[in-house]
């Protein structure tokens, strides 16, 4: 079996070389089959019977450079393929071919500056290294090759070396973002909101503790901490509520919203009114764009005023009304005014025991 093997490749590479010579350079690819030195077409198509069966190709042309004296001024030669040589051909075989291939004069005559530049387009061995660092920022479309940071302009070049070779585009500076720390998401403000909590009963005594529900929805691409100062009169008439978890510090995170619950002890009375509760962020260091203070308005409200425009009449009773039933989100559903996640029987007998009109 192996010595017919044997044969039937001997007869196919001689049936292929039968077929030489044919009409193209045997050095470079000519686009068709065999080629126009019958001594050279012979020998690479007994290596390849490919070459005078179907194509001289590239690897054709590549095997004369190699095989064949009428290619000995082809390829490989001995200069540089990457710069003006000054002789023939150069020493990449596979470059020096595919370069040769279009334009014949780098094998003929002289591998000059032209020859180089397209072997600096057409061959890998030829693409200069990544120009890290370059001068614009990693972390944004800069408007040239690279960018200043070198490990981030290496790390990206070497996913997408258009963004070294070419320009620092969209694509490049959104690949920055995920690969690299440099360009770790930068912190905007906080957007801080109140929760519109309603604070009952309609009086707090001396020794009551409120319980208060707030959201902070942090739009930011950081987690940052936060807490939450207490409640002050901002007309600095009315008692300040103390709270024994003013200390304590909540986390943000990225993306999120409350709700976040806080206690008030009430050191003396307090009647309903406007107070004012602040949001601060406690740590000014975590974010440059996040230290400072931002206050918002808490309004503590008669119990049954739903609206919060200081009567509890109608307007309440309707709001009631429709919220009849479970709450689809205990935090905030003002109709509860018994807290129960529910609106109910209860809830409306405790309007109607602070109607004003009545």
């Amino acid at each position: 079996m192996k010595r017919l093997v044997v044969i039937l490749v001997l007869v196919s590479s001689r049936a292929a070389a039968g077929q030489c010579p044919g009409f193209g350079d045997c050095c470079v690819a000519n686009g068709s089959p065999s080629c126009n030195n019958v001594a050279c077409c012979v020998e690479v198509c007994t290596t390849d019977p490919f070459c005078c069966s179907v194509q001289w190709d590239l690897n054709c042309a590549t095997l004369a450079g190699s095989l064949c004296a009428v290619c000995g001024a082809g390829c490989p030669g001995a200069g540089d393929c990457c710069s003006d040589n000054g002789t023939p051909a150069c020493d990449d075989i596979f470059c020096c071919n595919l370069v040769c291939t279009g334009n014949p004069f780098c094998c003929e005559i002289s591998w000059d500056a032209l020859c180089a530049q397209q072997a600096g387009v057409l061959c890998s061995t030829c693409i200069p290294p990544p120009a890290c660092p370059g001068g614009g920022d990693c972390c944004v479309p800069n408007g040239s090759p690279s960018c200043d940071d070198a490990a981030c302009c290496l790390i990206v070049c070497a996913a997408d070396e258009f963004c070294c070779l070419s320009l620092w585009d969209n694509i490049c500076a959104d690949a920055a973002a995920q690969l690299c720390s440099v360009c770790a998401p930068v912190c905007a403000d906080p957007l801080l909101e109140p929760s519109g909590t309603i604070i009952s009963p309609t009086t707090a005594s001396a020794g009551d503790q409120l319980v208060v529900t707030y959201e902070v929805a942090n739009t930011s691409a950081c987690d940052f901490p936060l807490e939450l100062v207490c409640f002050m009169d901002p007309n600095g008439g009315g008692p300040t509520l103390q709270s024994p978890e003013c200390a304590q510090v909540v986390t943000s995170q990225a993306g999120t919203t409350g709700p976040f619950t806080r206690c008030f002890d009430v050191p003396t009375p307090v009647q309903p009114g406007l107070y004012i509760v602040t949001y601060q962020i406690a740590d000014p260091d975590s974010g440059a764009a996040l230290d400072g203070f931002s206050a918002l308005d808490l309004v503590i409200l008669s119990q049954g005023d739903i609206t919060g425009d200081g009567v509890v009449g109608v307007n309440d009773f309707l709001i009631l009304l429709k919220a009849w039933g479970p709450c689809g989100f205990c935090a905030d559903c003002p109709a509860d005014l018994d807290r129960d996640c529910l609106v109910g029987i209860i809830d409306m007998l405790t309007l109607l025991a602070n109607w004003d009109s009545l």
